[in-house]
């Protein structure tokens, strides 16, 4: 079964067991998850596509500078090409930058799910993935669930793969001296290259991780996350019998 499936078949088991308005409203958290998860998917299948496109302008463009004509002076048919694959590569950099956005939107997502599954904690908050790495041990030693190992080992892991990644190298890279290049290999598609123009010794160089890769992860902490809830239902701050759950 996909991820989607094992969510909502766990959703119509909470239903036996919640109020209406409570399974309703984590129906719509669930929503939320689902929505960016298939927003990824779309991600990925137009990066994969654009790859093939992104491969064959460069290859064209590569092998008409093999023999310039004209004394090194390009031809109108070369000026295309560079234009072509400039394009190309400008959708494969927006597709992946995008897959990190959209990535890291998902991730808070499953923290708020978490929160509002099993209720708040004080000083603890789970508004965003960097919260839920930092505050997990504790949230979850005050609710008194027991976390599989590979739940917050899935949790870390990406937060060093993706969001670390879009905070300071996408969504708040201030330096004016930030250089993306294209990295490309066949089986994994176009990955972004970031560097410095006239570098120093605090400048740290990075690349973004294949998407292929980064999706098999995500859905990994996703299984992840279903088995938590699926093994520590008792401990929901949504069943009538914990209606005190929440700790203030």
């Amino acid at each position: 079964m996909s991820f989607i499936d094992d969510l909502y078949s766990f959703l119509e088991a909470e239903r036996i067991d919640l109020e209406v308005p409570k399974a309703n409203t984590l129906a719509m958290s669930f929503v939320e998850i689902t929505r960016y998860r298939r927003f990824l998917g779309i991600i990925r299948l137009r990066h994969d596509s654009n790859n093939t496109v992104v491969r064959e302008t460069t290859d064209r463009m590569l092998a008409s500078f093999v023999a310039p004509p004209g004394g090194g002076i390009l031809t109108p048919e070369q000026q295309q090409m560079i234009e072509d694959q400039g394009e190309a590569t400008l959708v494969a950099h927006l597709d992946v930058e995008s897959f990190y956005l959209f990535a890291k939107i998902l991730f808070d997502k499953v923290a708020h799910s978490l929160e509002y599954y099993f209720g708040t904690v004080r000083k603890r908050p789970l508004v965003s993935h960097d919260n839920l790495v930092k505050n997990w041990p504790e949230f979850s030693k005050q609710k008194g669930i027991v976390t599989p190992i590979e739940f917050l080992q899935c949790a870390e892991r990406l937060k060093a793969a993706i969001s670390d990644h879009r905070d300071y190298y996408i969504a708040h890279q201030l330096s004016p001296r930030a250089i993306r290049s294209t990295v490309m290999n066949p089986d994994e598609g176009s990955r972004i290259a970031t560097g410095f123009l006239y570098p120093t010794k605090s400048d740290k160089a990075a690349q973004t991780e294949p998407l292929p890769l980064l999706e098999k992860l995500i859905d990994e902490y996703l299984h992840s996350f279903i088995g938590l809830l699926t093994s520590q239902r008792d401990k929901s701050q949504l069943r009538p019998s914990n209606k005190g759950g929440a700790n203030h």
